[in-house]
């Protein structure tokens, strides 16, 4: 079972870099090709739900503990998932652009039929830098998490910082930067989003 997976991963493009690794997918999952999966921490799992499309180009760097899909996800070119030691979650029908960025750090939960347009950061981490006498790469940092809920749309290039929820049905305008929680139904644009 082991070998057929590899063989057909190998077959379509998927580039493995790993010593073991757990996949989960049923066999109705469109691959791209050049698609990179590398298992650093090897208990860490990919899970993708049915009916599930995965572009080309895409990354999964699964250095934490699992990042799981729901049915019919679409995963747009060159996506970029890392986990960071956290936790990655898309509900169903979740559809995420060419070139996003989704980082895992404090865990990232995103709920049903939400739209991530092109060049998005989601990142549920912020450096310290309280202490000016220690350089700001050695103060470590907080990861609160990031929860966006069911039918959100996140237009192109914005960016979604730690510890904030997004309410159900809100929209993020493009290039809009989020430092707060977003109420359900809101439509908020700006640096900060507003």
């Amino acid at each position: 079972m082991l070998r057929k997976l590899t063989l057909l991963l190998n077959k379509i493009g998927v580039v493995l870099r790993f010593k073991t690794f757990n996949i989960q997918s049923p066999g109705n999952i469109q691959w791209g090709k050049h698609i990179r999966i590398s298992f650093p921490n090897q208990n860490a799992k990919l899970k993708i739900g049915s009916l599930s499309r995965i572009g080309h180009g895409v990354i999964f760097k699964l250095d934490g503990s699992h990042i799981s899909m729901g049915t019919n996800c679409f995963i747009d070119d060159y996506a970029v998932f890392k986990l960071w030691g956290g936790n990655i979650e898309l509900g169903d029908n979740v559809y995420i652009n060419s070139f996003t960025v989704l980082n895992g750090h404090g865990g990232l939960k995103i709920g049903n039929n939400v739209l991530i347009a092109m060049h998005v950061s989601i990142v549920p981490s912020n450096h310290n830098f309280d202490n000016k006498d220690i350089p700001i790469n050695q103060q470590g940092n907080t990861n609160k998490g990031i929860v966006i809920e069911d039918n959100v749309w996140i237009g192109a290039g914005a960016r979604i910082l730690d510890g904030l929820t997004i309410g159900r049905g809100a929209v993020i305008a493009a290039g809009a930067v989020v430092t707060k929680n977003i109420a359900a139904g809101a439509i908020v644009k700006g640096i900060p989003a507003k």
